[in-house]
Formats: structure tokens, C-alpha cells, sequence
């Protein structure tokens, strides 16, 4: 992965640099290129491969090799997917309040390699979700969502 295929300094929209536009491009990819950099990283100090990686998730190599290059978008369930095989908790904010917040319950994501117990618990706070972290990744519980609409 280069950090020239990432230059947010370039305009290659024809953007002023200092426009809102301009800025929000560049935000996006600085945080796309962050998260990338972030979880190459966990995966390097885990001395774990592409290949490692693609098993955990069901993808060939190569397709981890392109996400990880840039050259396809990174989908927000690759991202946690990922990060989880990694061993790390990627936390999504939305006005500085971790999205998971929306959601009335959820249900416990087993660790990479564990089968899935199927525990529905009731968030009292974002707390809990540090106050273990080894079980801090949480999915949203799809039975308990529609049991509600």
C-alpha cells in the first residue's frame, strides 16, 4: 500500500483545497486510509498473512489484497469482520455517540474461531461495552429488531 495512492493533498475532483467539499473528500480518505493503516498493523503484530486473514473471512488473498491497497472500497462489515480477526474493537460514532446506541438490545459476537452462545442482553449504558473487553464487539440482534417492528 502506498501513501501515494492516498495523497489527499492531490485534487483529482478539481476542488478547491479549501472548499467544505474539498475537506470532506479529504476527511473521508484520511479516515479510510487510517483504518486501513490500523488494521495492517494489528494484522503485521499478530504475525498473521493476507491469507490468514482471508480464511478468517471466506475471501480469497487477493481480495484482502486489494482492500488493503485501496483498490476496492472497504465495506463498513469487512472493517468489523477484520478488526475482529485481529483481535481489536472498531467503534462507529455518529455525533460523538457510538451508533450502537440506537438500537434497543443486542446480541454478544463470539470471538474469532468461537461458535456463537445466541446471548441477547439489554445495554444499560455504553459502559458495558468496556467493561469486558474481550466480549466489547457487539452485533445487533436481528430476531429482537423485528420482534420490535
Amino acid at each position: 500500500m502506498s501513501a501515494a495512492h492516498y495523497d489527499t493533498a492531490a485534487d483529482p475532483f478539481g476542488l478547491d483545497d479549501e472548499s467544505p467539499e474539498s475537506l470532506a473528500i479529504q476527511a473521508d480518505a484520511d479516515t479510510e486510509y487510517g483504518l486501513l493503516v490500523a488494521l495492517i498493523k494489528a494484522r503485521t503484530r499478530l504475525k498473521m498473512t493476507q491469507r490468514d486473514i482471508a480464511e478468517h473471512l471466506g475471501v480469497s488473498q487477493s481480495v484482502i489484497s486489494d482492500m488493503e491497497r485501496g483498490a476496492t472500497a472497504l465495506k463498513v462489515t469487512t472493517a468489523l469482520e477484520y478488526a475482529r480477526v485481529v483481535d481489536q474493537e472498531l467503534t462507529i460514532r455518529l455525533d460523538n455517540r457510538d451508533v450502537r446506541h440506537a438500537l434497543p438490545t443486542w446480541r454478544t459476537a463470539p470471538a474469532a474461531g468461537q461458535p456463537d452462545d445466541g446471548k441477547v442482553i439489554k445495554l444499560a449504558s455504553h459502559q458495558r461495552w468496556h467493561m469486558n473487553p474481550s466480549r466489547s464487539l457487539q452485533v445487533p440482534s436481528f430476531e429482537r429488531s423485528q420482534a420490535a417492528l
